[in-house]
């Protein structure tokens, strides 16, 4: 499968399930009403307990009497606020991974047969079915991620530390070998990271179609990438593509925002269609990597069938 075919098979996908932008269309909607009502609302109440109720009196706010108004005296309601916060916290972000988790399962059902059709209970199914799974898969690459960070602010702490500072490396050979070292370190931290984020997709795609076991789905989907680098490549490049298609619809709001009188009209359309669009995009990004791993894969077990029946 070539790059342009993973592309035109992830938006064939997308437009059959477009109910997915829709469901995610809603849930955004509700999450905006949800943080209105639980983080701002309380917020405004602990700011006109504690006196301030206009723009003026925010501005000249003296944060330390103001800290300890709220850790004495309204510290029951501050509590409870943050509690409520944090539970607030929680549920968006298993609906999230929920609602990432049942379109998981909706692009592998439908890569697999092309007679499936989209329901809202066929949604609900793959969401239960996979929440769990993708949990353990995300923790564990977000641990991934952790064991980067660390290790970027080890080296960054050896190289601003350890090696010699500007003032004291005057050559000229000194000071190149030093910004090439910081340019090696930065291209690694990219490479490493957009890894991480190729890792979650693939390996969603792998959990989706059914190996539940998420260490093992991390494994092979690390050693599928080392054996085929063309994962790793398309996944940039789908990724240059989706920034890019970004930019151009950012651009042409702004231009189309300037024109007298119309652009007014015009401008407040595309910013509510914008997001629409944006979850549209994100969807054929990836549904185009669901269909490149599964094309990569049913290669690689073909191959590996292949040679065991030679062996035989």
């Amino acid at each position: 499968m070539t790059f342009s075919d993973a592309i035109k098979t992830g938006i064939n996908t997308t437009n059959k399930n477009w109910m997915l932008v829709l469901i995610n269309v809603i849930s955004m909607i509700v999450a905006l009403i949800g943080f209105a009502i639980i983080i701002i609302v309380p917020l405004v109440v602990l700011l006109v307990v504690a006196g301030i109720n206009s723009a003026d009196s925010l501005k000249n706010i003296d944060p330390e009497p103001l800290f300890t108004l709220f850790s004495t005296k309204y510290l029951g309601l501050v509590l409870f606020f943050a509690a409520l916060a944090f539970v607030y916290t929680i549920f968006v972000m298993s609906a999230m991974l929920f609602i990432y988790g049942a379109s998981s399962g909706v692009f592998a059902k439908t890569l697999d047969n092309e007679g499936f059709d989209f329901s809202f209970n066929s949604f609900m199914l793959e969401g239960k079915r996979l929440f769990t799974p993708m949990l353990g898969y995300t923790t564990l690459i977000g641990l991934a991620s952790v064991v980067i960070l660390v290790v970027l602010a080890v080296v960054l702490f050896i190289f601003y530390n350890v090696l010699p500072s500007d003032s004291i490396t005057t050559s000229f050979a000194a000071t190149f070998l030093k910004y090439l070292v910081l340019l090696v370190i930065l291209t690694a931290v990219f490479f490493a990271f957009n890894a991480v984020v190729a890792l979650t997709f693939y390996g969603s795609a792998a959990i989706a179609s059914g190996n539940l076991k998420t260490l093992e789905v991390f494994k092979d989907c690390i050693r599928l990438m080392f054996k085929n680098p063309s994962t790793f490549w398309f996944y940039l490049f789908a990724m240059f593509l989706l920034i890019v298609a970004k930019i151009m619809l950012l651009v042409i709001i702004v231009l189309m925002s300037a024109i007298p009188l119309i652009g007014v009209v015009f401008g407040f359309t595309l910013n509510i269609a914008m997001p629409v669009v944006f979850i549209y995009l994100s969807y054929v990004f990836m549904a185009s990597l669901f269909a490149y791993y599964f094309e990569v894969d049913t290669v690689k077990t073909d191959t590996v069938t292949h040679e065991i029946i030679i062996e035989q």
